[in-house]
């Protein structure tokens, strides 16, 4: 299908310029604010479910302060560059946020790419000390001078105090590395405005919302697990963390287990579903590859499907196409 193809009786090109006519003005807040809101709000509600444990708004509100109030007392700050390097875990959404709140900027890495990549990125960021689970804390010692242990032993030494951050909105928030594909990669900074504009607003495109139970497939390598984390997160919706294992042999297991309505893949990916086999799955969103014909009308006429496009550099996503036109947002 091209985009001068039709599908519902306009072109695809059509329908894109409509669902991205409006551009979103910036967010006047921190994300880690608007997460916060939803702790106050309701602390029980269910913030993470992970195969390694779960938490409510509220703990993962009250882990996150107390990790960074440990963050500022080693230096971490604004335009502080802090890699997190962690299996699909709740430690690392933790660690996120925890950074975030001291006012740094975290770097996601993926433990499974090779050292010598990974040593690349730490060295372009500059960054001096990590965060990193027990299993991946070989390989982290390699990459920084000094790292920390977030796990839940780790909480028994941290003391609670009132987190202070004299970061602004201009400030860095994340780093992220581009493929290298036409050379080496590069990094692309994204400031704490950006992020929150982001957050907010793709959720709201995705329909986001208390009830929604989102997949984080996406590999910390790609900005997508950004969109599973925080949008969910802003919007007061449940991450759903798969082992890697599961993440690797058994995402419907993974999926069914977790009540999963929420979910992105590579149309490749997604061919090894099935409409029967996940029936909690309300919204499938595409990216990363063109979708045929035959994809489409199959999943179209069954749930909420997207198609998203977007580049590091535009914080994500910057292009959506909604194709199943009733339950298109007004």
């Amino acid at each position: 299908m091209t985009l001068n193809g039709s599908f519902g009786g306009a072109s695809i090109f059509d329908r894109m310029l409509e669902s991205n006519r409006i551009i979103p003005p910036a967010m006047d807040a921190f994300v880690h604010n608007l997460i916060r809101a939803h702790a106050e709000q309701d602390p029980d509600l269910q913030a993470i479910c992970s195969s390694d444990g779960n938490l409510s708004y509220g703990e993962l509100e009250d882990l996150s302060s107390q990790l960074a109030t440990h963050l500022v007392t080693q230096g971490v700050g604004p335009e502080v560059i802090v890699p997190l390097c962690f299996e699909k875990s709740k430690w690392a959404i933790v660690g996120l946020l925890a950074i975030l709140k001291a006012g740094g900027a975290f770097a996601l890495l993926d433990p499974s790419q090779p050292v010598a990549r990974l040593e690349y990125f730490v060295k372009q960021a500059g960054a001096t000390f990590a965060l990193s689970s027990s299993a991946c804390l070989g390989t982290c010692q390699n990459l920084v001078e000094r790292s920390f242990v977030v796990d839940a032993e780790a909480f028994l030494k941290l003391k609670k105090a009132p987190v202070h951050s004299s970061a602004k909105l201009i400030n860095a928030a994340y780093i992220i590395f581009t493929s290298g594909s036409t050379g080496v990669p590069k990094a692309v900074i994204i400031e704490h405005s950006q992020l929150s504009t982001t957050a907010t607003y793709c959720g709201q495109r995705m329909g986001y919302g208390k009830k929604s139970r989102v997949f984080q497939f996406a590999s910390y390598a790609f900005d997508a697990c950004i969109t599973d984390i925080f949008a969910t997160l802003v919007h007061g919706g449940t991450v759903c963390i798969p082992s890697e294992w599961e993440r690797n042999n058994a995402i419907v297991d993974a999926m069914n287990r977790m009540e999963v309505t929420n979910a992105k893949f590579t149309p490749s990916l997604a061919t090894n579903l099935t409409f029967e086999n996940v029936p909690t799955l309300k919204t499938l969103i595409l990216g990363g590859e063109s979708a045929s014909p035959s994809f489409i009308e199959k999943w179209a006429s069954k749930l909420r499907l997207i198609l998203v496009y977007g580049e590091k550099f535009l914080a994500i996503f910057s292009a959506k196409n909604w194709l199943s036109f009733r339950y298109r947002p007004h």
